[in-house]
């Protein structure tokens, strides 16, 4: 029976992330391989696809960031293929993230505007802001803070529009982050401060304790 076969191979790809999650980096990957394989098998490529990014979630956890990369790209394709946007932007996104992990600045930089770019195509405002902040972590990745907080800064605007206080206010600890990098202390106080402020109206005691912590 299919969906029976294709519900044991869901399964089995949990029991593949529990693997990489424990670090057990060679069985995850034979048992993402084997789902993989199933799930062509069985005809379902959007599974398929999730399995290859699995692989590359794999590899980039090893820090094998060429081989992430390629299995990303085999995700990407088949969700090419089958004219998924919002998939093809979510795996480019994470292409993004190897790049940037293996200091590869100027493609990554091309890589998050591509994927901010869809997003805004096909009206999703949140992931579109999650690219901004993206390459805000990039810019700060470089040390170039002004670059850094402009983004973030549209990113908190989006965020701001849709009326999320807690992306908002995750959005300007980086912001405070960026500032005390770049040794504008008292800038960077203030920043800290209105997010422990926020935290406390929202009750996330354990998020307030960490800005007070940044304070420090």
């Amino acid at each position: 029976d299919l969906k029976q076969h294709g519900n044991v191979t869901l399964v089995t790809r949990n029991i593949g992330d529990v693997q990489r999650q424990a670090m057990r980096y060679d069985t995850a990957e034979a048992t993402y391989r084997q789902v993989a394989q199933t799930y062509r098998e069985i005809g379902d490529q959007v599974q398929e696809a999730w399995t290859l990014n699995s692989l590359g979630v794999l590899e980039e956890a090893r820090q094998q960031w060429d081989a992430a990369i390629a299995w990303y790209e085999q995700a990407r394709q088949i969700f090419t293929d089958l004219k998924q946007p919002a998939n093809v932007a979510t795996v480019t996104h994470n292409i993004g993230d190897v790049q940037r992990q293996a200091k590869r600045y100027d493609a990554v930089e091309a890589t998050y505007r591509q994927v901010a770019q869809t997003y805004r195509e096909i009206s999703d405002q949140v992931a579109e802001a999650s690219a901004f902040n993206s390459l805000g972590v990039l810019e700060e990745a470089r040390q170039q803070w002004d670059a850094a907080i402009a983004w973030y800064e549209q990113a908190r605007q989006v965020f701001t529009d849709l009326k999320q206080l807690g992306n908002v206010t995750l959005v300007t600890r980086n912001i405070g982050d960026v500032q005390r990098q770049a040794m504008r202390y008292d800038t960077a106080e203030a920043t800290y401060r209105q997010v422990a402020k926020t935290y406390r109206e929202m009750g996330d005691k354990v998020a307030e304790a960490s800005a007070f912590n940044s304070l420090g």
